[in-house]
């Protein structure tokens, strides 16, 4: 986490072979046939790039009191592999609350190629004389 006013940060460790993705909306479609309508009709399902699912997991604003500037404060949240596991598994979050009720998204999720590159996911060189110790709501 760092804060947007005095560049400070706060490193939280968590062990994990996992990365579980958020899908973002997409504004691409495929119209397909709805194989539970008698009427033969089509339904629209949303095509969401793999990159685009990356993306929206990596970064996230939190408001929090930071110690070092003395107040309330943005910080940005940014998720970061400190090692690589032998095996990461990746799952997307498809479970969705619309109006308090859980629904699936039926996005498709489409991958450019076999590989995928992860290396901005490795933590960065950050400098130990930013490093703030306590951070509260």
């Amino acid at each position: 986490m760092t804060c947007q006013k005095c560049h400070g940060y706060k490193l939280a460790e968590t062990l994990s072979q996992d990365l579980q993705l958020p899908i973002p909306k997409s504004n691409e479609f495929k119209e397909e046939e709805d194989p539970s309508s008698i009427s033969k009709e089509t339904k629209k399902i949303p095509l969401v790039k793999f990159e685009s699912c990356l993306d929206n997991y990596q970064t996230e604003f939190v408001s929090l009191n930071c110690p070092k500037c003395k107040g309330p404060s943005t910080f940005q949240k940014n998720m970061y592999f400190k090692t690589w596991p032998k095996y990461m598994l990746v799952t997307m979050s498809r479970i969705l609350l619309d109006d308090w009720v859980p629904k699936k998204d039926i996005s498709e999720i489409v991958f450019n190629s076999d590989i995928q590159d992860l290396s901005r996911f490795k933590l960065p060189q950050i400098d130990p004389a930013n490093k703030i110790e306590g951070i509260s709501k």
